[in-house]
Protein backbone atom coordinates (compact mmCIF):
# COMPACT_ATOMS: atom_id res chain seq x y z
CA UNK A 1 0.00 0.00 0.00
CA UNK A 2 1.28 3.44 -0.80
CA UNK A 3 2.09 5.85 2.00
CA UNK A 4 -0.54 8.27 0.69
CA UNK A 5 -3.26 5.60 0.83
CA UNK A 6 -2.18 4.46 4.31
CA UNK A 7 -2.30 8.06 5.53
CA UNK A 8 -5.75 8.59 3.98
CA UNK A 9 -7.13 5.49 5.69
CA UNK A 10 -5.54 6.49 9.00
CA UNK A 11 -7.05 9.98 8.83
CA UNK A 12 -10.49 8.58 7.97
CA UNK A 13 -10.41 6.08 10.84
CA UNK A 14 -9.02 8.69 13.25
CA UNK A 15 -11.79 11.13 12.30
CA UNK A 16 -14.34 8.35 12.86
CA UNK A 17 -12.89 7.72 16.34
CA UNK A 18 -12.84 11.44 17.16
CA UNK A 19 -16.51 11.81 16.17
CA UNK A 20 -17.49 8.93 18.46
CA UNK A 21 -14.83 9.29 21.14
CA UNK A 22 -17.18 9.71 24.11
CA UNK A 23 -19.24 6.62 23.23
CA UNK A 24 -16.11 4.59 22.48
CA UNK A 25 -14.52 5.71 25.76
CA UNK A 26 -17.59 4.60 27.71
CA UNK A 27 -17.58 1.21 26.01
CA UNK A 28 -13.81 0.60 26.02
CA UNK A 29 -12.69 2.76 28.95
CA UNK A 30 -8.98 2.39 29.66
CA UNK A 31 -8.34 0.18 26.63
CA UNK A 32 -6.46 0.38 23.37
CA UNK A 33 -8.74 -0.12 20.40
CA UNK A 34 -7.84 -1.23 16.89
CA UNK A 35 -9.89 0.46 14.19
CA UNK A 36 -10.05 -0.50 10.52
CA UNK A 37 -12.59 0.63 7.98
CA UNK A 38 -14.36 2.79 10.56
CA UNK A 39 -15.01 -0.21 12.84
CA UNK A 40 -13.51 -1.34 16.14
CA UNK A 41 -12.00 -4.70 15.34
CA UNK A 42 -10.36 -5.43 18.72
CA UNK A 43 -9.74 -3.97 22.17
CA UNK A 44 -7.19 -4.81 24.87
CA UNK A 45 -5.41 -3.44 27.93
CA UNK A 46 -2.01 -3.22 26.22
CA UNK A 47 -0.73 -2.73 22.68
CA UNK A 48 0.99 -6.16 22.60
CA UNK A 49 -2.30 -7.82 23.64
CA UNK A 50 -4.15 -5.81 21.02
CA UNK A 51 -1.72 -6.77 18.25
CA UNK A 52 -2.08 -10.43 19.26
CA UNK A 53 -5.89 -10.20 19.09
CA UNK A 54 -5.73 -8.57 15.66
CA UNK A 55 -3.32 -11.23 14.37
CA UNK A 56 -5.57 -14.01 15.73
CA UNK A 57 -8.66 -12.56 14.09
CA UNK A 58 -9.85 -13.83 10.76
CA UNK A 59 -9.43 -10.37 9.19
CA UNK A 60 -5.78 -10.76 8.11
CA UNK A 61 -5.26 -7.01 7.85
CA UNK A 62 -1.81 -5.52 7.28
CA UNK A 63 -0.66 -3.23 10.10
CA UNK A 64 -0.87 -0.25 7.74
CA UNK A 65 -4.66 -0.72 7.65
CA UNK A 66 -5.10 -0.53 11.44
CA UNK A 67 -5.35 2.58 13.60
CA UNK A 68 -4.62 2.09 17.31
CA UNK A 69 -6.09 4.54 19.81
CA UNK A 70 -6.17 4.59 23.62
CA UNK A 71 -9.60 5.63 24.91
CA UNK A 72 -10.57 6.73 28.38
CA UNK A 73 -13.28 8.61 30.19
CA UNK A 74 -10.64 10.26 32.38
CA UNK A 75 -10.08 13.92 31.60
CA UNK A 76 -6.82 14.59 29.84
CA UNK A 77 -4.37 17.14 31.11
CA UNK A 78 -1.59 18.94 29.37
CA UNK A 79 1.48 20.47 30.88
CA UNK A 80 2.54 23.55 29.00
Amino acid sequence: MSAALALKRYLEDRAWVDERYDALAREYDGKYIAVAGKKVIAAADTIPQLRKKVKQSALFLPEDDITIVYVTTEPSSMIL
